[in-house]
């Protein structure tokens, strides 16, 4: 590791200091996130995910099924099933979460190292493992953490490809984008990446050797198409859910949010620097990179549903080569090699020191998205002992519900489905069913645009007047009113109604 004093600079005690610098960001990560990763909370997604996971692990045949692949491929459904056997449930998946979030620290520091040198692998283990947007979302059971630790290694190993690189290369960048495709569709962009990468440093001959990978890519694809023809009835899954607008945003939306994602903004210059400095010493991994990035940020700004949590797959790339450009600045104003140790050792005790100063606004974060819990489970836990058999169960957060009642949606021949859009919708709901039908409504994620408003009454006065009544609440958020009056109040409630059923006996 160069950047120890010249007096102890030697390759065991590198390697040593290196690695107990990672071990002590691995440390500090595993702290951090377990305060928060065992919290009453469920996003939606997190609820998909562990329901999935959960019908694999009572039955692995599951994983063909159109239930589990209803959305993406299933093998992170599979990965999360594994977590059963750590701990039965949500916790288990939440520690396989958990584990997976360290890995993608460990990944991002062997490939800075195996890239430039052990001092930006451990800076960029650092910066990924403080990084608020990526602490946010590893810290919930989410595909996030993986996807984009299988997108760096697909990247390094395609970086790696030339005219003096064996044939083992081509077949692992197959094998990577295999797995990369088979967590998310999104995956696919890895196709592109690699045929641009193959066009631009093809010289001679070496272009057929593409042939390799791409025999491995189309095989797969080919089987998860099929099953999906043979489950679904269509070769992709339905997507007009995930590919539908939740939100306005600009088609700049991922290049104006760069410094957003990388979170230090003004490490941003650096990046750029960095850009330059790995094209001059390691120009193919550079283009492996700079493809990888672009198609990414091109792709996503294409897709109608724009957020930033998708960045996360290309943060790794920007973290690499910021960390370069912080070097490349070291070697060329810093002078003596001790001097230049030095510089390096205080960059990493600043970054220690700024991710100190800004815990406190992390742990704000941290605490404010846990701070709405709807106990979901509550919820679920009284539809289950409740429900009559034939009930119909319309519920808001569907997916939580359908995972802490056990009970399947109503497409998969189950009897839950999610609450309309629409008064006038429901009511078609209401009047075309016989006996009893449950509502679960609640407030999660909506400030705003509540279901439900304890201040006014709104929507359980309307409720009751179509005959529903409460029949239990959980949960408690904080309600404040234009004049300022707040309030305590539940979060989520149930509502019953029972009507008279069909008499099947007459004619």
């Amino acid at each position: 590791m160069n950047w120890l004093p010249m007096t102890i600079n030697n390759k065991r005690v590198e390697k040593y200091a290196a690695y107990i610098v990672l071990g002590l960001v691995l440390l500090i990560s595993a702290v951090v996130r377990f305060k928060y990763m065992f919290t009453e909370r469920l996003w939606p997604d997190e609820a998909l995910y562990a329901w999935n996971a959960s019908r694999i692990f009572a039955n692995p045949f599951m994983i063909f099924s159109s239930e589990v692949n209803e959305y993406h491929p299933p093998l992170f459904a599979l990965l999360l099933s594994v977590g059963n056997l750590l701990k039965p449930g949500l916790a288990g998946y939440q520690m396989i979460s958990l584990l997976v979030g360290l890995l993608a620290i460990y990944v991002i520091y062997y490939v800075g190292e195996k890239v430039h040198s052990s001092f930006v692998g451990t800076l960029a283990a650092f910066a990924l493992a403080f990084n608020f947007l990526y602490i946010k979302f590893s810290a919930k059971v989410l595909m996030d953490s993986i996807f984009m630790a299988v997108f760096l290694l697909f990247l390094y190993t395609l970086g790696k490809i030339d005219k003096g690189s064996g044939d083992k290369n081509d077949r692992w960048v197959g094998i990577w984008a295999v797995v990369f495709i088979g967590l998310k569709w999104t995956g696919l962009l890895c196709i592109p990446v690699m045929l641009i990468y193959y066009l631009i440093v093809a010289k001679g001959k070496m272009f057929p050797r593409i042939i390799t990978p791409a025999a491995i890519i189309l095989g797969w694809v080919s089987a998860l198409f099929l099953n999906n023809y043979l489950q679904i009835g269509s070769v992709i899954p339905d997507l007009t859910t995930i590919m539908k607008k939740i939100q306005e945003t600009s088609v700049w939306f991922y290049l104006l949010n760069l410094g957003g994602t990388l979170d230090y903004w003004y490490l941003i210059p650096f990046m750029f620097i960095g850009i330059g400095g790995l094209f001059k010493d390691k120009k193919n991994l550079c283009i492996s990179f700079l493809v990888g990035w672009v198609v990414f940020l091109v792709g996503l700004s294409c897709a109608p549903e724009r957020i930033l949590r998708y960045s996360l797959v290309y943060l790794p790339i920007m973290i690499i080569f910021t960390m370069i450009g912080i070097d490349v600045i070291i070697r060329k104003y810093v002078r003596g090699r001790d001097e230049q140790s030095l510089g390096r050792l205080i960059v990493i005790l600043l970054l220690g020191f700024i991710v100190f100063v800004r815990y406190s606004d992390l742990e704000f974060m941290l605490n404010e998205e846990n701070k709405f819990s709807n106990k979901f489970s509550e919820a679920g836990a009284w539809i289950k002992d409740h429900a009559e058999n034939d009930a119909l169960i319309v519920a808001t957060s569907h997916r939580q519900i359908r995972y802490f009642s056990g009970i399947n949606f109503q497409q998969f021949g189950g009897r839950i489905i999610e609450f309309p859009s629409s008064k006038e919708e429901l009511m078609e709901i209401v009047n075309a069913v016989r006996g009893s039908i449950i509502l679960e409504v609640d407030n999660w994620g909506r400030q705003g645009r509540l279901m439900i408003d304890p201040i006014t009454k709104t929507g359980i006065t309307q409720l009751e007047n179509m005959g529903f009544s409460v029949k239990s609440t959980a949960g408690k958020m904080r309600y404040q009113s234009e004049d300022g009056e707040e309030l305590i109040a539940p979060a989520l409630w149930i509502f019953e109604k029972k009507q008279p059923r069909r008499d099947v006996g007459m004619r």
